[in-house]
């Protein structure tokens, strides 16, 4: 990666923001992000909450639309304040997810920001701590991604504003959080089944995916004497207004890996809880995974067939988090 972004050791703001265009807004997407509806003995029935994240704040990045959203509303929907932090030009679609926590009873701060610039990092976290004066709950993501089909046309200053965007950001933040974060508090990142099975169609964003599990991974047991929880989701791709492909590249997209906002979401709620609390942490150092039931989006079908990913440090087994809603419904 170019250095010519940095001085002294800190990486400086680039000048092209962080531009999403060609869909236009996700408040034009038809899709489900408030609520889930989980499969039961019953048949299909709305996600019941129990109030576990009441009187827990969370601060989520790029938390406007898709599932950052359905995360945002289910957290509310458990008992927390939030803080979402979103690019400026995507202000109608932080009022809906404004709207959307309102409606479950919880509070949100928008906090419009474009963090490539790390000053804008921090000054994220010390509006969120004016406001609530700690974190419980810090959440990572989602990452930007672009098509190259060809590696040789990569554009290097592109790649440069990529791991600005997917790396140093989700670093910045979270150095800037740790100092308001106690003891049982939770990083979530979100990351991409990519990262574990590669695609020949994005080997940057790869990287970056990649980047961020090794730092999961290692921010985990450097936290863990804090008893600071850190995991990583990795979903499938998700039926949500992509703005980095083509609206030909979109035809059809979703279809059959089936997964949406909603049935990703319980998951979160389960690692920002304190149901992923208790002696797993002891079973050794390997991360665990959990996976569900599904296959890859990007013409290469997953061999084990996982939909979605659930990488947890010290946290709760693997049928815990499968009873907890992952690619529940």
């Amino acid at each position: 990666m170019s250095t010519k972004g940095s001085s002294g050791g800190q990486f400086q703001c680039v000048r092209e923001k962080q531009a999403q265009c060609f869909l236009g807004s996700d408040r034009f997407l038809k899709i489900v992000c408030e609520s889930i509806f989980l499969e039961s003995r019953k048949g299909l029935g709305e996600y019941v909450p129990a109030g576990r994240l009441k009187g827990k704040t969370a601060l989520i990045i790029d938390g406007d639309s898709g599932i950052s959203r359905a995360i945002a509303s289910l957290f509310a929907r458990e008992g927390a304040d939030i803080t979402i932090v979103f690019l400026r030009e995507e202000m109608q679609n932080a009022e809906n997810t404004k709207a959307a926590v309102a409606k479950e009873g919880g509070k949100c701060l928008l906090v419009p920001s474009d963090l490539t610039d790390t000053a804008m990092c921090k000054d994220a976290i010390d509006k969120h701590v004016r406001e609530y004066a700690h974190i419980d709950v810090l959440v990572n993501g989602p990452p930007r991604q672009l098509l190259c089909n060809d590696p040789a046309q990569i554009g290097l200053d592109k790649v440069e504003i990529m791991f600005r965007h997917n790396v140093l950001q989700m670093v910045a933040v979270t150095k800037y959080a740790l100092p308001y974060m106690k003891k049982g508090s939770s990083i979530i990142n979100t990351i991409s089944t990519v990262a574990f099975y590669g695609t020949s169609k994005m080997v940057d964003f790869v990287s970056t995916r990649r980047a961020i599990v090794s730092f999961a991974r290692s921010l985990s047991k450097n936290l863990k004497a804090r008893n600071i929880r850190v995991n990583a989701v990795a979903p499938d791709p998700a039926h949500t207004w992509l703005r980095s492909v083509s609206l030909q590249q979109m035809e059809g997209f979703g279809k059959s890996s089936g997964v949406e906002p909603g049935t990703v979401a319980p998951s979160y709620v389960f690692l920002a809880s304190e149901d992923n609390v208790g002696e797993d942490a002891e079973l050794g150092e390997d991360v665990q995974a959990v996976q569900c039931l599904g296959h890859g989006e990007l013409g290469e079908r997953r061999e084990d067939g996982g939909e979605m990913g659930v990488e947890s440090e010290h946290g709760g087994c693997a049928g815990e988090a499968k009873d907890a809603g992952c690619g529940g419904g």
